[in-house]
């Protein structure tokens, strides 16, 4: 009988660990499902808040995108409930050329989640976009319309200081072109209407 009291005794205590163990491990997984990912969107320019921009998370790991949403008025986001991790975070927003967190020349920083990592308050900018507008002109003065005009930029990510081409337009009847939705940079143009290349002076003003 004693036997048969101290293996059910024995028994009783295997369950309570079994389930205590159990227990432990729902509560550590549970509470790997507890960091933020949230900071503010401004204008890399003013500082100025951009609000009802899009604002997309992913996962690293597979490159599928974990989350999305919308900033508010004071350009704020967040993203919630998120496990352990590394996360790419990208903004858009109309009249602002698209980035991704602390972008710069084609590289970006990823947004580690963790126990005792800092992932909140960030501070996340976009560039607005430029808008680069002329007149072609002939050696008079008098404007030319139907001209092409091809647009170069430098080739940053190389690092060879390579001009690539960025696009081309049409004058209008009275020699005006306009190149929109460009990031502001250093950009250079020529225009040809048949004749050999013309470089012209030209203005760029931001789109926000």
């Amino acid at each position: 009988m004693r036997r048969g009291v101290k293996f059910a005794a024995v028994l009783v205590a295997l369950a309570c660990w079994w389930h205590s163990g159990a227990a432990h491990g729902q509560s550590a997984a549970t509470a790997t499902v507890a960091h933020t990912i949230s900071g503010t969107l401004v204008n890399a320019k003013t500082g100025l808040p951009i609000g009802d921009a899009d604002v997309y998370l992913s996962n690293t790991r597979d490159n599928k995108r974990a989350a999305d949403t919308k900033t508010d008025a004071e350009g704020r986001f967040s993203f919630s409930d998120l496990r352990d991790g590394k996360y790419e975070l990208r903004a858009t927003h109309r009249g602002f050329v698209g980035a991704y967190f602390q972008e710069h020349h084609g590289f970006w920083t990823g947004i580690v989640t963790g126990e005792g990592l800092e992932s909140t308050g960030l501070k996340m900018t976009l560039e607005p976009q430029g808008i680069l507008y002329g007149t072609v002109t002939d050696e008079s003065g008098d404007p030319v319309p139907q001209a092409r005009v091809s647009l170069y930029r430098t080739d940053e990510n190389s690092g060879t200081g390579k001009m690539q081409r960025a696009g081309s337009a049409s004058s209008d009847g009275a020699g005006s072109f306009e190149f929109p939705r460009l990031e502001v940079t250093i950009c250079r143009w020529w225009a040809s209407p048949g004749t050999p290349p013309i470089r012209s002076p030209c203005r760029m003003r931001t789109a926000a």
